[in-house]
């Protein structure tokens, strides 16, 4: 026996040695990028590496040097990610510390193949922000520039193609597709010229397979790989490739009936009109919601009726966490404003708003210097409400700033803010009002859960940041003392769903532990939906649907649970069964709430 136990034992010791030189190496000899490039700021030398320059989720590490190669303390380094030419939006993520004047971001940022731009912003105390600015080719992943067209051009190819644009495609990029349509009006971006981007040699057919298939993320294209085949969708490509060449297709092969932008209802008016949402993987109705998406705030009435524009806000303007005053009248929600020709920051501007559920008399409530507003939550006196907020403050009398994230209180009557909870973000309020929860902030992005009194005291951990990866979007249960919460990753679970108590992490899992990087706030990782009682016990997964940036909004009864994501709108019962998509046009991180009854 003694003999058998050593032999065990070295093999053991063996296996740990393995991992953990296959650990070291991994750490000290770094793949070598595929995307090196330096670019100047100023006195400032950037420079960024990634991986591999495809779709998926990609390493990004910043460097930042002066004029001698010596690295430079830098307090963050802020990444923003966008596709000029096709206008979908932003994706922003704040890169983490690695050393000294070294950053690293890790996240699906490279959401679709073509020519990105990746803005790298540098904050160094008492120094003006400086941004750097890199331009990559992004490939599909194991693919040069997306997967190769099966089809030729033939007449019949053609021809198919031009029936599913008809159906499709019409009437956001107009008959002879130069984005004309008569619904482009009401959209928040201009659909594209399609006469412009479908020129040879401009995208490969490859790349408008993918962005036909999956969408354009942040942008008003929506992904049309439910509705299409992959054959219906490469004829359709095919068929695009005719419209630079020839602009009289539409007389030869006329488009339906639809109305003229001069038609359709007037979008300038203090009350936006209905426009039609299409609804697939289930025929059952919008609840009564307000969400945000495509830059807008959208209500339903929950009778079957499409959904309604609420906002019409300016181009590069965008609104997101709504939520329905008590009485049910008016909607807050967070709007973001490109920054000024004279700011001395690239950060966009952000302000508290209120709208009437009619689409009328919509005001600023709150508009911070220089925050960045989040998530939001009413006091059931309907005369304030806390706000998530963050930025940074300079220190009177030194030459530092700190960055503050905090839960304040907004009166509505004064406009003023008051300091609720430090380092948190995210409050939820239970209907009686004597438990607040929150996301509390560690170390600058860890995520725990906590609860406190209704005034930020007595606070107690419910959920450690050791479990998840991150903690996003809490919602109280209607008159409960339970809570709704996305997690990403999270502890091993029975088949009941809650967590295996008796678990601990093996030699190997902690030494691979040590081998994950901080995720940067992103789109893409997936959620799955947790319930916790306010006291900390019966933590409990709901499902393994894995969501992509979920935020949740309960019926007033409790009884099924709506939320959205970056890929439509779901219904599910309170316990997590029966997940189906009711629409399929979300928003990455948006917003919903259900109307009160």
């Amino acid at each position: 026996m003694r003999a058998q136990r050593i032999l065990y034992l070295s093999i053991l010791s063996l296996a740990c040695l393995v991992i953990a030189m296959v650990w070291y190496f991994q750490s000290t000899e770094r793949k070598q990028p595929s995307f090196s490039q330096t670019a100047q700021s100023g006195e400032l030398s950037v420079t960024m590496e990634i991986d591999e320059a495809t779709v998926g989720t990609r390493r990004f590490d910043v460097t930042v040097q002066d004029t001698t190669g010596q690295t430079v303390d830098v307090r963050e380094v802020y990444l923003r990610f966008s596709i000029p030419e096709i206008e979908m939006g932003l994706i922003e993520a704040y890169a983490q510390p690695s050393r000294s004047g070294q950053f690293q971001a890790r996240g699906p940022f490279f959401t679709t193949v073509g020519l990105w731009e990746v803005e790298t912003t540098i904050f160094r105390d008492d120094m003006p922000a400086q941004t750097a600015t890199f331009t990559v080719v992004v490939a599909a992943e194991g693919e040069a520039s997306g997967p190769l067209n099966p089809f030729t051009a033939s007449s019949a190819v053609i021809d198919s193609g031009r029936n599913t644009y008809q159906n499709h495609c019409v009437s956001c990029h107009g008959a002879t597709g130069q984005g004309d349509g008569p619904q482009a009006i009401s959209l928040p971006w201009q659909p594209a010229n399609l006469t412009e981007h479908m020129v040879i040699g401009k995208h490969t057919d490859g790349q408008v397979f993918l962005w036909v298939q999956n969408g354009i993320p942040n942008s008003a294209m929506p992904a049309f790989g439910q509705d299409l085949s992959e054959e219906e969708i490469w004829q359709l490509v095919t068929y695009l490739r005719t419209l630079p060449q020839d602009e009289l297709i539409a007389e030869a092969y006329p488009v339906p009936t639809l109305p003229t932008p001069e038609e359709l209802p007037d979008t300038q008016s203090t009350a936006p009109t209905a426009t039609a949402v299409p609804m697939v993987d289930t025929d059952e109705p919008l609840p009564p919601v307000v969400f945000a998406r495509q830059s807008n705030l959208w209500i339903s009435d929950g009778e079957g009726a499409p959904a309604r524009q609420l906002t019409e806000l300016p181009p590069g303007n965008a609104a997101w966490a709504p939520m329905f005053a008590p009485d049910g009248q008016a909607v807050a929600f967070i709007m973001s404003s490109p920054p000024s020709d004279t700011a001395t920051s690239p950060l966009p501007t952000t302000a508290l708003y209120l709208i009437n559920t009619d689409g009328s008399h919509m005001r600023a409530l709150w508009q911070p210097e220089q925050a960045l507003l989040g998530h939001i939550a009413w006091k059931p006196d309907s005369q304030s409400l806390l706000v998530s907020s963050d930025e940074w403050q300079t220190t009177e009398g030194k030459n530092e700033s700190v960055r503050i994230t905090q839960i304040v209180e907004v009166d509505l009557a004064t406009g003023q803010p008051r300091e609720v909870v430090r380092d948190a973000k995210s409050p939820t309020l239970n209907q009686d009002t004597s438990l607040l929860a929150y996301i509390r902030i560690l170390d600058g992005y860890k995520t725990a859960l906590e609860v406190a009194n209704i005034d930020g005291s007595n606070p107690r951990l419910l959920v450690a940041a050791a479990q998840f990866e991150e903690i996003y979007a809490p919602r109280f249960l209607p008159n409960s003392e339970q809570i709704l919460f996305a997690g990403l990753d999270g502890p091993p679970i029975d088949s009941e769903g809650f967590p295996i108590a008796s678990h601990s992490p093996s030699i190997p899992e902690m030494l691979l532990g040590i081998l994950k990087t901080p995720t940067a706030a992103a789109h893409g990782p997936p959620y799955n939906f947790w319930r916790i009682n306010a006291d900390g016990s019966g933590l409990r997964r709901l499902n393994s649907f894995e969501a992509d940036e979920p935020i949740a909004a309960f019926a007033p009864d409790a009884s099924q649970i709506v939320f959205i994501d970056g890929n439509g709108i779901y219904l599910m019962n309170s316990d997590g069964s029966d997940v189906r998509r009711i629409d399929s046009v979300g928003e990455h991180g948006g917003g919903i709430d259900w109307s009160p009854p």
